[in-house]
């Protein structure tokens, strides 16, 4: 048996030849899943019809008129005193786009495009902010929520974004909107062109206030070479890099915790499953937990949900 798969590269169209590779790698994997032979033509953002995996490339701009992208909300535990010592919640906030049918999907799924992911970054942008001035509005003592983001690589490397975020900030109305928001970058993306990237963040670091975290260590060196090449305020790391209790001491994750911690940013382990990857976040010192263990991800935030406090002195 055989399984092709094929894209149609319109003659003439300037897309980023990225798109391309990745819509030719999906259609191949499509084609591998049917049985027998097979052969799957991906044609999306083609001029010979509809797509071939409608999943899979969504219209962002359909799907924010009709509302069907939801934004979750997932808390963080502080776990250490580094977090400091303010009654600030913090959280992370991720976007489910819904199919017609009611099917949930995540956008790196769906949406295969740099135009795309800039809109749908743009999209959640302005949601997090929003949410931020909303809870600014009623807080009694004007303290914000923080609440981090994950950015896309064409966002990052998009000239026009600092001023755009400015003029929304300006918008608003408040610096304090974005001194509380966080854009988590992927380490992969960073590493593309450290330069221009740790130029991208410095501007929104200085003009905004914005932080930034550091996230997808999932190749060796990353952290040591991002941290070197830009000022990060978090890193994100897997709990499920976490070793088990008999083997903890020089593991990886342990070297990656004091790189962080020596390069002055604080360490938040994510998907935290049970009371076993707890113990040890608290014994490798990290400074905030987040995951299904501690409390499962909500569609709003509630200013009465106090998200739980593991410090350990």
């Amino acid at each position: 048996t055989v399984s092709i798969g094929g894209v149609c590269v319109p003659a003439g169209r300037k897309v980023d030849c990225e798109d391309w590779l990745r819509q030719a790698d999906v259609a191949c994997r499509m084609a591998g899943k049917e049985s027998g032979n097979s052969f799957h033509l991906d044609v999306a953002g083609g001029a010979m019809g509809e797509p071939a995996d409608a999943l899979r490339l969504f219209n962002v701009t359909e799907a924010i008129k009709t509302n069907r992208l939801q934004c979750r909300f997932q808390p963080l535990a502080v776990m250490s005193e580094r977090a400091g010592s303010t009654e600030a919640q913090y959280y992370q906030l991720r976007v489910q786009i819904v199919a017609p049918k009611g099917e949930v999907h995540t956008p790196p799924a769906v949406v295969d495009s740099s135009e795309l992911m800039r809109m749908l970054d743009r999209w959640v942008l302005r949601e997090a902010l929003a949410t931020i001035h909303t809870h600014l509005t009623r807080a009694q003592d004007e303290t914000s929520n923080q609440l981090s983001v994950l950015l896309s690589q064409p966002s990052l490397y998009d000239p026009s974004l600092p001023g755009w975020l400015q003029g929304l900030v300006q918008h608003l109305g408040s610096r304090a909107l974005s001194e509380a928001l966080v854009i988590e970058l992927r380490a992969r993306d960073v590493m593309v062109d450290p330069e221009a990237a740790a130029a991208a963040i410095a501007v929104m670091r200085e003009q905004l206030g914005v932080s930034f975290a550091l996230t997808d260590l999932s190749l060796p060196d990353l952290l040591g070479k991002c941290v070197r090449a830009a000022k990060f305020d978090y890193v994100r790391l897997q709990a499920s890099a976490m070793p088990d209790t008999t083997n903890a001491a020089g593991s990886q994750f342990e070297s990656d915790v004091e790189v962080a911690h020596q390069s002055g940013a604080m360490v938040v382990v994510e998907k935290v499953e049970s009371a076993a990857q707890l113990s040890l976040a608290v014994r490798f010192g990290v400074d905030f937990a987040q995951g299904f263990f501690l409390r499962e991800a909500q569609d709003e935030i509630v200013d009465d949900a106090l998200v739980d406090r593991f410090i350990v002195g």
